[in-house]
């Protein structure tokens, strides 16, 4: 504040590691295209920054990216990361877990997973209906919504080891925010991640017309980090566009 007098200044320096080998290898196949000149960026920290308003990341900030097979927990504050920290599992799995349980194709399976609404007290008569190459086959709603509910239970349980691990003390109120393609789509799945961890659940999107989708979190995220770092004088189509 202005009239104000210290002696110390403090502050929280943010960073992201990444291994030698994964520069290496994406920089020799980038040097063989001709791309001589690279930044590499997390795209964590790239998603946090387009999905998540100045104030909520002020405020620290719980970021959940269910991706396919891949799943990423983040804790941010202001525009930098207190805590990052990603498990094997994902979106995928689910249909998996389907396709193994009713024994049926992957592709069916993941069918079945998106006409999924675990938000709806299945009797033992209802079914789920997908089109396959064979006709029509159907499902019993009752046991699909407990499979799919398992394995979320099970991804909420990786969630909350990650919080548990990253050491961080945020306000009760504040709620999580879930992206990414994995489960974002499930209808229902806010309440069962909510009950899970004990704290309201918010899906987020990128903030701009047509990309407003969950799944395109992580992409746009980058690149609208890509066009706000580009100098001015080498400012191309995009960037113009969206500034």
């Amino acid at each position: 504040a202005v009239g104000e007098v210290s002696s110390k200044l403090g502050g929280m320096l943010s960073y992201v590691l990444m291994e030698n080998a994964f520069s290496e290898f994406v920089g020799g196949i980038l040097k063989d295209l001709g791309i001589t000149q690279v930044d590499y960026v997390s795209s964590a920290m790239a998603t946090s920054l387009l999905v998540l308003d100045p104030e909520t990341r002020d405020n620290t900030a719980v970021l959940i990216d269910v991706g396919y097979i891949t799943s990423t927990v983040s804790v941010v504050k202001g525009d930098g990361l207190l805590s990052l920290a990603s498990f094997s599992m994902g979106g995928g799995n689910i249909a998996g877990d389907l396709a193994l349980a009713l024994e049926i194709p992957f592709k069916e399976a993941e069918k079945l997973k998106r006409k999924v609404i675990l938000s709806l007290s299945a009797s033992d008569e209802d079914v789920y209906e997908i089109a396959t190459d064979s006709g029509v086959k159907s499902f019993p709603a009752k046991q699909v919504n407990e499979m799919v509910t398992y394995r979320i239970k099970i991804i909420a349980k990786a969630i909350k080891k990650c919080l548990d691990l990253a050491g961080v003390t945020y306000p009760d109120y504040i709620p999580y925010s879930l992206t990414g393609g994995g489960i974002a789509f499930i209808r229902g799945v806010k309440d069962i991640l909510s009950q899970e961890l004990s704290r309201s659940i918010e899906v987020v999107a990128p903030p701009m017309p047509q990309v407003d989708k969950p799944n395109l979190s992580s992409a746009w995220g980058v690149l609208d980090l890509a066009i706000n770092n580009e100098k001015p004088e080498k400012k191309g189509f995009f960037a113009r566009l969206f500034k």
